[in-house]
C-alpha cells in the first residue's frame, strides 16, 4: 500500500504543468485564478522554468504553491534514483505497476522521455506530494504533463484528468493518447473539433468535455470607445467654460445694479449650459459603461492598422499573413501591419518580411504582456491570422486572440482551419478564406476594410458571439462543476462551482 495518505483536511487539485508562468498560456493562468476565487484549492507541478523575464498581472493573484521538477536526467539522476528506489522499496507492487505501464509505452516510442516522467513522478509521489492533501491531479496539455500526471497517479493512487488543447493532440501517437483517456478519470478540452477528435481516438470509451477558454469581458470594450471619453472631456470642458461665464455674470452683477436684470439672465443661460453639459457628461458616462455596445467604426483612415499576435511557428501561417500584405501593397493600399510574438521561425519570418520589401510597412514588437497587447487591440482596424495545418498535423483550436480581438471590436480575418469556424460564421462574425490563399486572404482583407456594411455586420456580430460564448466566469462554472462531478473528493472543500455575485 502507498505511504501516501488523504488527511482528513482541505483537498486540494494538484496541476501538472508544462512550465509555469508562461507568457503565451494566459487561459491556464486564468483558469487557475478563477478557479481559486472559487474556493478550489489548488498546488502546481511545474516541468520547467518560466523562459521570459515578465508575466501577466493577473499571475500576481494566484495563491497556490509551485513545485518545479528537475527535468534534466543526468543531471539530477541521483535525486531522482534516490526518491524511486526508496519509494520502490516502500510500495513495490504500486511501483511495479507504474514501471510495467512506462516498457510498455517505451516499447511502442522508444523515446527516453518516457524514462524521465516516470522518474519524475517518483519525485512527486515520495518527496513532493506527501502532507499536502493532495485528491486530485489534472495536467493541462495531453503529452508531457499528462504522461508525469497518469504515472503519479498510479503511484499515489489517487484519480487524473487532463485537458488536451491542440499540439498536444494532434502530434500525439493514438495509441499512446487512447491509454491515458482510457486511464484518465475525465477529460476536457477546449473545442467541439477537438472534443470530435478525441471521442474517436477513444472509440467512444470514454466521454469528452468541451469547455472553450473565455476571456474576461470587463477587461474588453469595443476599439473606439475612446470617442465617447474624447466627448466625456469635451462636455466637461463646456462646464468649466459655463462656470466661468457665471463668475464673469457674477462679478457683472456687483459692479453694476444697473445690468441686474441683464446679468441674471446670462447667469440663467449659463446654468442652463451648465446643466447641459452635466446632461452630456452623464449620457456619455452611461455609453462608456454599456460597453459602446451601439458604436460601430466607421470605414477607417489610411494607413490601415492591421495586427497579429502569434507565436513564429508553422501553423500559425505567417507566411501567408506577410504575402497578403505584399499583394495590398501591389494593390496600391496604404497599411501598417503589427507582429507580437517570438518563436522558432523567427529568422525564417523577417528574413521573408525583407524579402518581400515590406519592411517599410511592417514591424515585430516581441513578446508584450497581455495589458500591452490590449492597447494594440484599442488601435487595430481589424486583426489577420493565416492559422494553417502544420505538416507534423500541428494546428490551433480556438486562438484566444480572436475572441479577444472580437470583444475589443476589432474584426478577424482568418482560415476555416481546425475550430475556428466554431467562432467565426463567415461575414456575420468575421472574415474567413482556405488556408494558404495569399490571393483569397488579401480579397477578404480588402472587404472588411472597404465595405463598410460588411464590416459593420462582422464587428457587431463578432461582439455578440463572444458575449454569448465566451464570458470566462460562466465557462469556469461550467468546469468547476466537471470536476466537482467527477471526483466528489473535491466537493469536500469550501469551494463551489458558481462565483458568488451570482449565487442565489
Amino acid at each position: 500500500m502507498s505511504e501516501y495518505k488523504i488527511e482528513e483536511k482541505r483537498p486540494v487539485l494538484g496541476m501538472i504543468l508544462k512550465g509555469y508562468p508562461r507568457i503565451s498560456e494566459t487561459f491556464i493562468s486564468n483558469e487557475i485564478l478563477l478557479l481559486e476565487q472559487l474556493g478550489f484549492k489548488i498546488h502546481l507541478f511545474s516541468m520547467r522554468h518560466p523562459r521570459e523575464s515578465f508575466t501577466h498581472k493577473s499571475v500576481e493573484s494566484i495563491k497556490a504553491e509551485v513545485d518545479y521538477l528537475p527535468h534534466e536526467i543526468i543531471r539530477f539522476l541521483p535525486l531522482f534514483l534516490y526518491h524511486n528506489i526508496l519509494f520502490a522499496f516502500k510500495n513495490p507492487a504500486l511501483y511495479a505497476k507504474a514501471l510495467r505501464l512506462a516498457f510498455r509505452r517505451f516499447t511502442r516510442t522508444r523515446k527516453s522521455a518516457t524514462i524521465k516522467h516516470l522518474l519524475q513522478a517518483g519525485l512527486i509521489a515520495h518527496k513532493l506530494m506527501p502532507g499536502k492533501n493532495i485528491v486530485h491531479l489534472h495536467a493541462h496539455f495531453a503529452h508531457s504533463p499528462t504522461s508525469v500526471a497518469m504515472f503519479t497517479s498510479l503511484l499515489a493512487g489517487i484519480d487524473f484528468s487532463f485537458t488536451g488543447h491542440a499540439k498536444d493532440i494532434y502530434t500525439s501517437d493514438p495509441k499512446q493518447l487512447q491509454e491515458k483517456i482510457e486511464m484518465a478519470k475525465f477529460v476536457v478540452t477546449c473545442t467541439g473539433y477537438n472534443q470530435n477528435y478525441l471521442e474517436s481516438v477513444a472509440r467512444g470509451k470514454k466521454s469528452i468535455h468541451a469547455v472553450y477558454h473565455g476571456i474576461d469581458l470587463n477587461l474588453f470594450q469595443l476599439h473606439d470607445s475612446g470617442k465617447s471619453l474624447e466627448d466625456v472631456e469635451k462636455s466637461l470642458e463646456d462646464v468649466e467654460k459655463s462656470l466661468e461665464d457665471v463668475e464673469k455674470s457674477l462679478e457683472g452683477v456687483e459692479k453694476s445694479l444697473e445690468g441686474v436684470e441683464k446679468s441674471f439672465e446670462v447667469v440663467e443661460k449659463s446654468f442652463e449650459d451648465v446643466d447641459k453639459g452635466l446632461e452630456d457628461v452623464d449620457k456619455n458616462h452611461e455609453n462608456v459603461e454599456q460597453g459602446m455596445e451601439t458604436v460601430v467604426p466607421a470605414l477607417p483612415e489610411t494607413p490601415w492598422q492591421l495586427f497579429t499576435v502569434a507565436r513564429m511557428v508553422r501553423k500559425k501561417g505567417l507566411p501567408t499573413v506577410y504575402k497578403t500584405l505584399a499583394i495590398l501593397k501591389d494593390r496600391g493600399f496604404n497599411f501598417r501591419h503589427t507582429l507580437v510574438g517570438d518563436g522558432d521561425d523567427r529568422e525564417k519570418i523577417l528574413a521573408l518580411i525583407k524579402d518581400l520589401n515590406l519592411a517599410p510597412q511592417c514591424r515585430w514588437l516581441g513578446t508584450l504582456t497581455h495589458e500591452e497587447v490590449i492597447e494594440h487591440y484599442r488601435k487595430s482596424h481589424a486583426f489577420i491570422l493565416g492559422c494553417e495545418v502544420a505538416p507534423n498535423g500541428d494546428r490551433d483550436g480556438i486562438p484566444n486572440v480572436f475572441v479577444e480581438s472580437m470583444a475589443m471590436g476589432v474584426p478577424v480575418v482568418s482560415t476555416t482551419v481546425s475550430a475556428i469556424p466554431e467562432i467565426i460564421i463567415n461575414e456575420k462574425t468575421g472574415l474567413m478564406v482556405a488556408p494558404a490563399k495569399p490571393d483569397e486572404f488579401a480579397d477578404a482583407v480588402q472587404r472588411i476594410m472597404t465595405d463598410g456594411a460588411l464590416r459593420d455586420t462582422v464587428i457587431k456580430g463578432g461582439k455578440k458571439r463572444v458575449k454569448e460564448l465566451f464570458d470566462n466566469k460562466r465557462l469556469i462554472e461550467k468546469l468547476a462543476g466537471i470536476y466537482l462531478e467527477e471526483q466528489p473528493l473535491l466537493s469536500h472543500s469550501l469551494c463551489g462551482s458558481k462565483f458568488p455575485d451570482e449565487q442565489t
